[in-house]
């Protein structure tokens, strides 16, 4: 009798560590899986902020040519900030330390692109800032834009640089 009751407890211990065993491989591979979708879907959201950077960066060229073209002041006050760059450097503070200071660099220029229309401008009709900028001050005019594209070219070539470490999906 002793002989069956150590047989069925050895059988009861066997198939309860069987049952113990598949949980925790079950466990195991379910917390696996967990890790690798979190990371997959990390991957998932640099990748669309990092389109998201380059297209702030986009926006913000055509704000350069659209506060040139302004020519009254609602429309000059309407434009005067260089939104999609602060958007693209706040974008690189939380997400893309690798371009911080690129976005730096180019935020900076944009304000100095910014401040050479604006203290240029007076409202006259017809004629744009960008052409009053020219007429008033063409050397301080033309240092800036040179100073905001050469940004913009430094800042994009950066973005395509650094586009291995961030867009794997």
């Amino acid at each position: 009798m002793e002989l069956v009751m150590g047989k069925e407890f050895l059988i009861a211990v066997v198939a309860a560590s069987s049952a113990l065993g598949g949980v925790v491989i079950s466990q195991g591979f379910s917390l696996l899986h967990s890790y690798f979708d979190r990371e997959h879907q990390r991957k998932v959201l640099l990748r669309t902020k990092y389109e998201e950077l380059a297209n702030h960066l986009n926006d913000s060229i055509v704000w350069a040519n659209e506060l040139q073209r302004v020519t009254t002041l609602e429309e000059l006050h309407a434009r005067a900030q260089p939104i999609a760059a602060r958007r693209a450097y706040t974008l690189t503070l939380l997400y893309f330390p690798l371009l911080k200071t690129h976005a730096e660099r180019y935020v900076a220029a944009s304000i100095v692109f910014q401040n050479a229309i604006v203290e240029n401008f007076r409202p006259l009709d017809n004629v744009t800032a960008g052409a009053q900028a020219v007429k008033h001050n063409m050397q301080t005019f033309n240092a800036a834009g040179e100073r905001f594209r050469s940004a913009r070219e430094a800042f994009d070539y950066q973005i395509q640089e650094c586009a291995h470490a961030y867009i794997a999906a």
